[in-house]
């Protein structure tokens, strides 16, 4: 099973506390569009379109578009609101800019390279109308990295109600870290269990992100064409602590 198939997709990957609201705040005055790369179901762009900002997304997956599709439909007014594209984030081509691009709930750690890091960047920028701006947030794992970061066994991570047959969902979970690459390979096993505690079903993915700390991705952001306007360490403002959540805006320079 693939978790990024639909099923239980929107129960568990409910991003971070704030994000929603933050990304709404960055693009409230855009005219000339925002573009979402990794939209996935829409998380964030049913607000955005709630809003009646015009807004483009783009997922490499489409079954997970499928339920954005139908999503923003159901919205009053959508349908002259937003655009969903079928592409891979690191190979995609729109015939016009945006005034803001945004990258939400860590989704450029998938790509996995340095190089591929760059090809994006160059890519989204050329997006960008002048001085328009990307936001994005990734995980620093820092402090985890200092402890036994490949530790035998799966650990619980949460569970959650399934909402199609109220059967409880429990999220188990291994890391491994490739400290020369940089790269976390994350094992997820959703573990399905009825009314009468018996087992119903059990399922596993594997989730392969690049993690970057914050002067490499300060380097990298330049080296692309972009200025640093501001980091955070979290969506209320506060700031960037050294480990933990990176929240970049970068302008067009």
């Amino acid at each position: 099973m693939n978790c990024y198939n639909g099923c239980y997709y929107d129960q568990y990957f409910t991003g971070l506390p704030g994000d929603a609201e933050y990304y709404l705040s960055q693009i409230e005055n855009c005219t000339g569009g925002v573009l979402e790369l990794g939209c996935g179901t829409g998380r964030i762009l049913a607000p955005i379109v709630r809003s009646g900002v015009e807004v483009w997304g783009i997922d490499h997956n489409e079954s997970l578009l499928d339920i954005a599709r139908e999503k923003l439909a159901a919205l009053e007014g959508a349908s002259q609101c937003f655009r969903l594209i079928h592409a891979d984030i690191s190979d995609f081509d729109i015939d016009r800019q945006f005034d803001a691009v945004i990258i939400p709930y860590r989704t450029f750690q998938h790509i996995l390279s340095p190089t591929d890091q760059r090809e994006v960047l160059s890519r989204i920028r050329k997006h960008l109308s002048p001085g328009g701006e990307l936001t994005f947030n990734i995980f620093d794992p820092s402090m985890e990295l200092g402890a036994s970061h490949n530790a035998a066994g799966l650990c619980k991570d949460t569970d959650f109600i399934d909402r199609s047959s109220g059967n409880r969902i429990v999220v188990w979970y291994a890391r491994e870290y490739d400290l020369e690459l940089q790269i976390m390979e994350q094992e997820l096993v959703f573990e399905e269990i009825d009314h009468e505690n018996r087992g119903v079903s059990r399922q596993s993915s594997l989730l392969t992100l690049r993690y970057s700390f914050r002067h490499e991705v300060e380097y990298l952001l330049e080296c692309c064409g972009f200025e640093v306007v501001e980091l955070l360490g979290d969506f209320g403002g506060g700031g960037f602590k050294g480990y933990g959540e990176q929240i970049w805006r970068a302008r067009k320079s």
